[in-house]
């Protein structure tokens, strides 16, 4: 097999080209805050550089090629800047922010079924209109409600709409200032207010506003659940089974998920990039024996990407999930169009569409998470499993899933290291059984979900799958209990990442291709890292 490594290279990955300028013209719009003027005379200068290259003669052509393609680049970049100021919700002229005063009315339509929290019920609610001067003046903007718990449950489901009397507070973060920027993930979401209602602190209108597509998602979001719910009878087990196949967290517990955080398999129930390439790779092998007939190039690729897109429906069509059945269709289609593009291309593509429809993304974790863990493991994966050979199938097994963790490790350490703040010292470990053992589980899920209607092979099938979920649990919380098993309070910059990444892709070339200066240049920049934490924990 041939080493991808020598084969590609940066000519042959235009789209990735593309991704960075208009990830570029994102980050400066956004860090900036520049008007959209400069972004729109960048496109009209590019546009018309580009439109007019074809028409001047080959020679001409030859000589301006370069001026063309960064042409192109900057165009990406106006156009990532365009982006990141349409998409900014407070730039909007209807923006809630604009016209919400403390004890105004405010019309909300709820956006999805109402989740039991300790002592409320919680829902994200669309905000349409404030009362003002009597008369409703429309807005844009998310609210998040969190019903009291009082003598009866609310009669809220999706779409009902309700006026809210009690007054709305902004979205702050709590905890430590290094901790999650909550309040910045919300209005990344266009979430900018949240209230805490007394049964008497709004009124249910007879009305409804909903979506065929909404309500065939939550539809299926519901009946997945239920039959899950129906089979699988301890909270533990059954929490962790519902954010193993459709990514649903609200019922896990915090103890549970710090636990998976700490040993380094959150992934398994947080980042869905995992279960779409479970499902994508049960599919390639249903597919193996049939490789040889002419029909499987089309029946193949139209057969995953409907499974995949259907998987995405039943689970909600949540971000993560939706981000994850994008990357893999492109991947797919690209591989079935043209069997010489690179996945390095594909992955970009992917990200592309995801960024043009919210460009925000980019600042979301899971996203930067399942991007790096896939790079990680294209990059790096055959180089790791190529150190050693085990002739013991079992041993060659075990080494093969253990260089794809540490692939997927490699570019996503820094990243962890930024959101969570803490290194798990243990992550191989509990990933050479958790990950086959995830995987195992959730084909056992989807088997459930097929045959849900037959009592009693369900019940069969939920005491097993119940079985496994404990033995999994068990294990990652006595490794969790381990001493050592978590380095934590880590605290770096964004500096300090590009500085890692920086001594990452150095070494990394060193190893690959010998290349001795990029050794020098990989310790050169894991040098500086050292100093840059060494004047932090000396600044402490």
């Amino acid at each position: 097999m041939k080493n991808i490594h020598s084969t590609i290279t940066v000519q042959k990955m235009p789209l990735l080209r593309l991704l960075i300028s208009l990830i570029t013209g994102i980050i400066i719009q956004y860090c900036f805050s520049l008007p959209l003027r400069p972004f729109l005379i960048m496109a009209f200068v590019a546009l018309l550089i580009v439109a007019v290259f074809p028409l001047v003669s080959l020679n001409y052509q030859l000589i301006f090629r370069k001026l063309a393609g960064t042409a192109v680049l900057f165009l990406f970049i106006s156009i990532g800047g365009v982006l990141s100021f349409e998409k900014n919700g407070t730039h909007d002229k209807e923006w809630i922010g604009n016209y919400y005063k403390p004890n105004i009315q405010v019309l909300v339509t709820i956006q999805e079924p109402l989740v039991t929290k300790g002592k409320t019920y919680k829902a994200l609610a669309q905000a349409n209109s404030v009362f003002i001067k009597n008369q409703w003046q429309p807005v844009s903007g998310n609210v998040l409600l969190y019903f009291l718990k009082g003598t009866k449950y609310p009669d809220i489901t999706y779409g009902s709409q309700i006026i809210i009397n009690s007054q709305l507070s902004v979205i702050e973060n709590e905890g430590n200032p290094g901790g999650f920027d909550y309040k910045q993930h919300c209005i990344f979401n266009h979430i900018y207010y949240q209230s805490f209602l007394k049964e008497n602190d709004y009124q249910l209108l007879n009305t409804k506003s909903t979506s065929f597509l909404g309500t065939l998602i939550i539809k299926a979001r519901t009946t997945v659940l239920n039959i899950l719910r129906i089979n699988i009878a301890n909270p533990t087990t059954l929490s962790v089974a519902e954010a193993l196949l459709i990514g649903y967290r609200d019922d896990l517990d915090k103890n549970l998920i710090q636990a998976y955080n700490n040993t380094g398999v959150i992934h398994i129930i947080i980042i869905s990039g995992m279960r779409m390439g479970m499902i994508y790779g049960l599919l390639i092998f249903l597919f193996s024996p049939f490789k040889s007939h002419k029909w499987v190039r089309f029946i193949k690729p139209t057969t995953i990407i409907i499974v995949l897109w259907g998987f995405c429906l039943v689970a909600g069509a949540a971000p993560t999930v939706t981000r994850s059945a994008i990357m893999f269709s492109v991947i797919v289609l690209g591989e079935s169009i043209n069997r010489r593009t690179n996945v390095f291309n594909n992955l970009a593509l992917s990200a592309m569409i995801i960024l043009l429809s919210n460009p925000f993304r980019i600042w979301d974790a899971g996203f930067q998470l399942s991007y790096a863990a896939v790079l990680g493991i294209v990059s790096f994966y055959q180089t790791i499993r190529k150190c050693f050979f085990f002739q013991n199938k079992i041993l060659s097994f075990i080494w093969s899933l253990s260089s794809v963790t540490i692939g997927a490790q490699i570019l996503t350490l820094p990243l962890i290291l930024f959101h969570f703040h803490q290194l798990p010292t243990l992550f191989l470990f509990t990933n050479i059984l958790a990950v086959p053992f995830s995987c195992i589980i959730l084909y056992a899920e989807l088997l459930l979900l097929l045959f849900s209607p037959i009592h009693f092979i369900a019940t069969f099938l939920g005491n097993i799958i119940s079985w496994m979920l404990d033995l999994m649990n068990t294990y990652i919380t006595n490794v969790n209990d381990l001493p050592f098993s978590v380095l934590p309070n880590i605290q770096v910059s964004i500096l300090q990442v590009l500085l890692l990444y920086g001594f990452i892709i150095g070494i990394a070339r060193w190893l690959m291709y010998k290349n001795n200066r990029s050794l020098l240049i990989g310790l050169a920049f894991f040098l500086v890292f050292t100093v840059c934490r060494g004047v932090d924990i000396l600044t402490k």
